[in-house]
């Protein structure tokens, strides 16, 4: 861009919207009731009871799964700053990092967990900022190696 702003908007990768939730978890209830209900019919009612455990389960998974996938980021470069704003299905706003542009750059850093894997960060004098958790490898990549051109480009530090 000749302006020197660049704009990143990163979404999580959710299979299911709300509406198709509802529907397959409507379907399998409807499946796993019915056999239920066939067996209550024919005495075995501590069925029933495990089959309403396991339906509750099923709905706090998927509930949990489409509110992750609901995570998303916007990176705003400007010539000067750069700002970082997180929308976390969890939090009730936005929040909002802003960095100097100056001496910032784009780094994948070995996480240290039982995942292990490499996650994408923007950091400045020993400080770090996490972007793109729910990206996933080679996306983290590509969004690594666009970063890095976009942080040297105008005079700023780096090499070209």
């Amino acid at each position: 861009m000749e302006s020197g702003r660049h704009t990143f908007n990163l979404q999580a990768n959710c299979a299911l919207s709300a509406r198709q939730a509802v529907a397959f978890f409507s379907g399998i209830a409807a499946v796993s009731l019915g056999i239920a209900v066939l067996f209550v019919t024919r005495g075995y009612w501590p069925v029933l009871p495990f089959a309403g455990a396991e339906l509750a389960f099923l709905a706090w998974a998927l509930r949990a799964s489409w509110r992750a996938g609901q995570a998303r980021e916007k990176l705003v470069i400007d010539s000067d700053e750069i700002v970082i704003t997180r929308w976390d299905p969890n939090a009730e706003a936005p929040s909002t990092t802003r960095l100097p542009r100056s001496w910032t750059k784009a780094a994948l850093i070995e996480v240290r967990d039982r995942r292990g894997g490499e996650q994408l960060a923007l950091g400045q004098q020993g400080r770090w900022w996490v972007i793109g958790r729910f990206l996933g490898e080679e996306e983290r990549r590509r969004l690594h190696q666009r970063l890095s051109q976009v942080l040297r480009q105008n005079g700023h530090i780096g090499p070209r």
